[in-house]
């Protein structure tokens, strides 16, 4: 029981995963001191910092 979604391409406006990293990518801009290692420190808090609930409702 696996459900396959396919996605138009160049359409991000209607691909919810598109919402989720342009959060994670403000994020990472506000938070980032802007060094090769500063960047990839901030991933796992950009990534965090998108709520479960935030997900469900772009989603859904």
């Amino acid at each position: 029981g696996y459900l396959v979604m396919f996605f138009t391409k160049f359409y991000c406006e209607i691909n919810w995963i598109e919402y989720c990293w342009a959060q994670c990518k403000r994020y990472a801009h506000e938070h980032c001191n802007y060094t090769l290692a500063g960047l990839p420190a901030q991933i796992p808090d950009a990534l965090a910092s998108v709520k479960p609930s935030t997900i469900h409702s772009l989603y859904h």
